[in-house]
């Protein structure tokens, strides 16, 4: 459910820091084909967060 473990976190903090976000614990992934989705993710934008929620759907053909 995590990329690392609470005490160091060193692969999220190079993410975060180089721009990119991460996205965990996503329920019905299953139920996306392998190709020709589209995934779409929103959420708000906090300052200085640690985390926040996300809203992810997809589109399907």
């Amino acid at each position: 459910m995590d990329t690392d473990t609470p005490d160091k976190m060193n692969s999220e903090t190079w993410i975060l820091q180089h721009g990119h976000y991460q996205i965990e614990v996503m329920a019905n992934l299953d139920k996306v084909p392998p190709t020709g989705a589209l995934i779409v993710v929103t959420w708000p934008k906090v300052k200085n967060g640690l985390g926040f929620p996300a809203r992810v759907f997809a589109v399907l053909p």
